[in-house]
């Protein structure tokens, strides 16, 4: 059933019949959250090495990316990511979070273990891009060994081999209202 809610003369929400979406108004209450978009398909699991400072939105290997487009102008975008970790040796990995061409973030990823250099990825990130609603933002994770190092990562795995198990890796973006 189409229809409007206001509250105190501001718009909260309404829904279309013909659309069977329900939209947020400029009343909207900060916090709420607009949308989520969801990704747990792993681009690329094996990284080369380079310098950490090389990784570029288009350098390094490329292991998670997800598209949003905002509904909103003044929205801020949480990003929440989990990961198996694997690496071939006991040398630091790189990961990077960037927004379009925008690095947001550096991870160092620090090994342990005796053989099975593995761990987790864990990524919760406040952006606030400042742009106007319906504006498509792309958001990935970069990765690389460490350089001059013979090291292979492996993003979604929890092995030091190609042969070790592959895990659930989920990378969220949720559109808040600011």
């Amino acid at each position: 059933m189409s229809g409007t809610l206001n509250v105190g003369g501001k718009q909260i929400f309404s829904h279309s019949d013909a659309t069977d979406k329900v939209t947020y108004g400029s009343g909207v209450p900060a916090g709420t959250v607009i949308q989520t978009q969801i990704s747990t398909t792993v681009v690329n699991s094996v990284s080369s090495t380079r310098p950490e400072n090389s990784i570029t939105s288009t350098t390094g290997e490329q292991c998670i990316v997800k598209d949003i487009t905002t509904e909103r102008t003044d929205s801020k975008i949480l990003i929440l990511a989990q990961a198996s970790i694997g690496n071939s040796t006991a040398n630091n990995g790189f990961f990077a979070l960037f927004r379009d061409t925008t690095r947001l973030h550096n991870i160092r990823w620090l090994p342990y273990g005796i053989r099975q250099y593995a761990g987790n990825l864990s990524i919760n990130y406040l952006d606030q891009p400042n742009v106007a609603a319906g504006t498509s933002l792309t958001y990935q994770i970069r990765m690389t060994g460490q350089s001059g190092q013979s090291n292979v990562m492996y993003f979604g795995r929890v092995s030091d081999t190609t042969t070790g198990s592959w895990t659930n890796v989920t990378f969220a973006l949720v559109e808040i209202a600011a």
